[in-house]
């Protein structure tokens, strides 16, 4: 039984001079599918190829804050007039294209079009058929589409993609209006190792975050831009299910191995030499609301310093939900960097802590985390 999988990927042409020009390709999420994965990886490979290609640039949703019918074309899948017209007033452009894939038996047939957006006509077409059992098979055959579309691409060497990891490392992303800063991976050393890069929430998420996506507020400390409390394990798997559907992304809690390398700082330089107590540094009342300066409750999100990615309150303010359990015997997860309701002990970005899923408490909030 075929399964026909349609995504939109928008190609912005905009002469930057009289000498060069520069195609900027803005890459949405693809549309059809279920599958998370397939569609965060075409996106990520097809962005990664568009880059790396003579006069290129490939622009992500917040790059170009794009369109007021995004959301009903991300349904539909049908590109109208007035779509049309939209685009080309909202960013000048005057080319879109629109792919498609039909899948059978481990194999996609992709085909992309390249259309004019004052007329509809179609300018280039573009056609791949590759595996999809694998990401390298997957990547392979994105490269080569995106070669026929645009020219000629270069493969990035381990390095060159290490180096740009280091430039990204720290940097905010804000697809959805939760804030997410990037962490760089670091492998094959000794101490902390993340095998993957990873966003994780710059903020812990907010009352004014958690009404937007449950239309609720269960935290016992009310405001806005106070951190989310009261919530179980089991609810924020809640609120993440329906952020997801959504966004059509695939938000999560962090790990507990990423909570504690976002909190010590991932691959940035450290402020404290030989490493630090709290996120951000040894002095806790810099950083962290705790049981001696937070006067019995919690606190607005960032008002304490940063660590050296940007991340604030990783230490105190509440407790932080991590997906995975706390030991083997799968009765309780893990929770992380202590609260106002704490002494600087347990703010101690190493200090483990742990608590029943379906337990909720005024102390207990969580931040996202995102896979790139």
């Amino acid at each position: 039984m075929k399964k026909v999988v349609s995504f939109l990927i928008i190609v912005v042409f905009l002469s930057l001079s009289l000498l060069s020009q520069t195609i900027k390709i803005a890459m949405l999420l693809p549309l059809g599918t279920d599958s998370i994965v397939l569609k965060e990886n075409v996106r990520a490979i097809l962005a990664e190829a568009f880059n790396n290609s003579e006069k290129n640039k490939a622009l992500i949703r917040i790059d170009i804050d794009l369109f007021m019918n995004e959301i009903n074309f991300q349904k539909t899948g049908v590109l109208n007039e007035e779509q049309r017209n939209h685009i080309e007033k909202m960013s000048g452009t005057e080319l879109v294209c629109i792919t498609q894939i039909t899948s059978e038996e481990g194999y996609s047939f992709v085909e992309c079009r390249l259309i004019e957006l004052k007329n509809g006509k179609t300018v280039k077409i573009a056609n791949m058929l590759m595996k999809n059992t694998s990401v390298v098979e997957l990547e392979r055959g994105c490269v080569q589409l995106a070669i026929k579309l645009v020219g000629r691409v270069k493969r990035l060497s381990n390095e060159e993609k290490d180096s740009d990891a280091k430039r990204r490392n720290g940097k905010v992303y804000n697809p959805d209006g939760i804030e997410l800063v990037y962490v760089a991976q670091r492998s094959g050393k000794r101490g902390i190792i993340a095998e993957k890069a990873f966003y994780i929430g710059k903020y812990e998420v907010t009352q004014a975050q958690w009404k937007a996506i449950m239309g609720n507020n269960p935290s016992h400390f009310k405001g806005d831009k106070l951190p989310v409390e009261n919530v179980s394990w089991n609810d924020v798997q809640v609120f993440i299910a329906r952020l997801n559907a959504k966004t059509g992304r695939n938000y999560r809690l962090p790990t507990e191995a990423e909570w504690e390398f976002a909190a010590s700082g991932g691959t940035a330089k450290k402020s404290c030499p030989g490493g630090c107590h709290y996120s951000g540094g040894n002095k806790i009342n810099r950083v962290a609301w705790y049981q001696k300066n937070s006067n019995n409750r919690t606190h607005p999100v960032g008002t304490k310093a940063s660590n050296e990615l940007g991340i604030f309150d990783m230490s105190g303010n509440v407790w932080e939900w991590c997906e995975n359990w706390y030991d083997n015997s799968q009765e309780h997860r893990a929770v992380r960097g202590g609260s106002w309701f704490r002494n600087a002990e347990y703010c101690n970005i190493y200090f483990r802590a742990h608590d029943h899923q379906g337990i909720s408490s005024y102390n207990i909030g969580f931040r996202v985390a995102l896979s790139p």
